[in-house]
């Protein structure tokens, strides 16, 4: 891994932060509830992106997966935030 490789990596994990935050953002509140799917692929997305972030240097050797079970829970639990927060007016997010 070239320091240059390292530095393009790094801009590209501080600009995928800003991308995942415009995006919640800009969700109109009224589309909310059919959004759900796609704010929990979002939430599945931001993990893998989150492992990627914690070993940006090494990614050959500590690879962004999830295992099933995991993509399990983190589709249930952003499900279930989604569904109350949508009634309570509460902000969309990503790793709830």
């Amino acid at each position: 891994m070239t320091s240059g490789m390292r530095s393009l990596i790094s801009h590209y994990v501080d600009k995928t932060e800003a991308c995942y935050a415009r995006a919640l953002e800009l969700q109109p509140a009224e589309d909310r509830k059919s959004l759900r799917p796609s704010l929990v692929m979002g939430n599945i997305y931001y993990a893998h992106f989150k492992r990627i972030s914690r070993h940006p240097s090494d990614l050959w050797n500590h690879p962004p997966r999830l295992s099933p079970m995991h993509k399990i829970w983190l589709t249930w639990r952003a499900w279930r935030y989604e569904k109350k927060a949508a009634k309570k007016h509460l902000p969309a997010t990503f790793d709830v």
